[in-house]
C-alpha cells in the first residue's frame, strides 16, 4: 500500500477509500486503510443487505466514531442513495454538524427515490464534499411498458455536464 499511496501522490491523485454501510465498526476499519493510503476521504453508502437504517440511528453510529475522523483529518462522504431523499440526508448532514461529515453527491443514485438532478443538486450544494459524475441515458424497453436507465460515457448521454459545472462555479463551490 506504500508504494500505491507513494506514486499517487507522485502523479498528483488523491486516493479515496470506499465502503458500504455506516456502523462504526466498517467505518473504523476503513479508515485504517485510508491513512495506510493517506486518503483524506472515505465515502460510503448506507445501504446494506436491503436494511435501511432510520435518520437518528445513523447520528449515533457516526457521532460515536466522528471524533477519531475528526482527529486523523478523514472525511466521511455520504453518497445519496435511493434509501433516503436528498432532504433527508442534507437535514442528517446538517444534524452531524461536522466539516469532516459532507455528501458525496452522485449524478445518478437519486433517480431510485424519484428525485431529479436539478432539485437533488439544490438540496446537497451547500453539503457536497464529493462530486461523482455518471452520465446516463433513459430507454425505453422493447415492450413499450417501462424504461431502463442506463450508463453512458462522460458527455454522451443526459446528464448536463456543462449546468452542472456552470452551477458549482457560481456558487463558489470548489471543494468538489
Amino acid at each position: 500500500m506504500d508504494d500505491l499511496s507513494k506514486t499517487a501522490h507522485n502523479m498528483g491523485i488523491n486516493i479515496q477509500v470506499g465502503t458500504r454501510g455506516i456502523e462504526p465498526e466498517n467505518l473504523l476499519t476503513h479508515l485504517k486503510i485510508a491513512k495506510k493510503l493517506n486518503a483524506k476521504l472515505l465515502r460510503t453508502v448506507f445501504e446494506v443487505s436491503g436494511r435501511k437504517p432510520s435518520l437518528n440511528r445513523i447520528i449515533m453510529q457516526i457521532k460515536q466514531i466522528l471524533p477519531i475522523f475528526e482527529r486523523e483529518g478523514v472525511s466521511i462522504a455520504l453518497e445519496n442513495y435511493e434509501q433516503f431523499k436528498s432532504r433527508e440526508l442534507a437535514l442528517l448532514i446538517k444534524k452531524l454538524g461536522s466539516p469532516y461529515v459532507g455528501a458525496r453527491l452522485d449524478t445518478v443514485n437519486s433517480f431510485g427515490a424519484l428525485e431529479g438532478l436539478e432539485d437533488v443538486v439544490n438540496r446537497l450544494a451547500a453539503f457536497t464534499i464529493n462530486l461523482h459524475l455518471k452520465d446516463f441515458d433513459i430507454v425505453r424497453v422493447r415492450c413499450r411498458m417501462g424504461f431502463k436507465v442506463v450508463g453512458r460515457p462522460l458527455g454522451r448521454g443526459r446528464l448536463n455536464v456543462d449546468w452542472l459545472f456552470k452551477f458549482w462555479r457560481e456558487k463558489g463551490e470548489s471543494q468538489v
